[in-house]
């Protein structure tokens, strides 16, 4: 008959959110009239709705600092980073997250192991995420004495829907060990899930190395930085050392690459053994990042551009001056002193 009313209730599933549009704000139920001779609709939207879930990353893995050869001094403070390695990470860690230890007021001793707290992070969908550990090599600022370490973690998190409820569960994997060796992260799975940063302080050596990021723009969304993408070659000009065992062409160039894939990705050159009989000797490098041969010249002059990559045909320099100075502890140790340049011969003038 003319004006029917009708009702009709969709059963409520749980983690379904449920509209339809036989009234403003109707939700499981729909209800109306139905005029003469005409066929009434009722359309049910259902949206699938996840909480998120905030977890402590203790819970995922575990990070410890450990100095070697001393206690720690007044001044001692070292920065360790968690980094989004890929694109699921960043949208849920926007910036890096870094934690700064220092000796004030806690007596550390050498060989302590100090635990690294990252905090929390929320995850809201299903995916896998992947975060980068690293310290922070500071570059000038580095602790006389201190060889710091190049060890690089990732670790993967794999977030699942189990039946409308996200878990969270983890995998650590070893990107470069301490002296800056780059390894497959596949086959050096780290079982306990601990990261160990272990600075080692020696008065009459010191392991050292420059640093260097690679900063990298994926502007089509779908060619994420990967390991290894890029990478640049290392020529010791004059004799200058280079890291033990690199050099396999004895030609003092060796080639180094981004050792991470978060978006200022890290470059591994390696570490260097400096002694307390080469104070007063001065090393320099030149840098370049290796670009395919069929890469045409950018609009830029110093770029060239492949198959919708651009690559930076700059030329850089490090300078490395061997000197020595009397660290916190009253002895005199082995400090090697960097300049970035873009001119050897001047490096003062034209530095970075």
């Amino acid at each position: 008959p003319d004006g029917a009313s009708y009702t009709v209730e969709e059963t409520a599933k749980d983690h379904y959110d449920t509209i339809n549009d036989s009234r403003d704000g109707a939700a499981d139920t729909a209800e109306g009239t139905i005029a003469a001779g005409t066929l009434s609709n009722v359309t049910f939207t259902n949206t699938y709705g996840l909480e998120p879930i905030t977890v402590d990353t203790t819970n995922l893995f575990t990070a410890n600092k450990v100095l070697d050869g001393r206690d720690w001094e007044d001044t001692d403070s070292f920065t360790f980073r968690m980094a989004a390695g890929n694109d699921n990470a960043r949208r849920v860690l926007t910036s890096d997250k870094t934690v700064t230890l220092s000796e004030q007021g806690h007596s550390y001793k050498d060989g302590d192991e100090i635990a690294i707290d990252y905090g929390n992070i929320t995850f809201d969908q299903p995916g896998e995420y992947w975060f980068a550990l690293t310290e922070d090599v500071p570059d000038p600022g580095r602790i006389p004495g201190i060889s710091y370490t190049e060890a690089r973690y990732r670790v993967v998190v794999t977030v699942t829907d189990n039946n409308g409820t996200l878990e969270a569960s983890s995998v650590m994997y070893v990107l470069t060990e301490e002296d800056g060796t780059e390894v497959t992260p596949e086959d050096n799975p780290v079982d306990d899930k601990k990261a160990v940063f272990t600075n080692r302080f020696s008065a009459d050596s010191v392991r050292s190395g420059p640093t260097g990021v690679k900063i990298y723009t994926d502007h089509s969304g779908n060619k994420p930085l990967e390991l290894n993408m890029f990478q640049f070659e290392v020529e010791a000009l004059d004799g200058a050392p280079l890291p033990p065992g690199t050099d396999d062409d004895g030609d003092n160039k060796i080639t180094v690459s981004n050792a991470t894939t978060t978006d200022r990705a890290e470059i591994s050159f390696g570490l260097m053994e400096f002694t307390s009989d080469m104070v007063g000797d001065v090393y320099k490098y030149k840098v370049t990042e290796k670009i395919p041969v069929e890469a045409a010249p950018g609009t830029d002059p110093d770029t060239k551009v492949l198959n919708g990559m651009t690559y930076d045909a700059h030329t850089y320099y490090f300078v490395i001056e061997i000197d020595h100075e009397t660290g916190g502890s009253g002895s005199e140790v082995v400090v090697p002193k960097y300049t970035y340049c873009t001119d050897p011969d001047d490096p003062t003038g034209t530095e970075l």
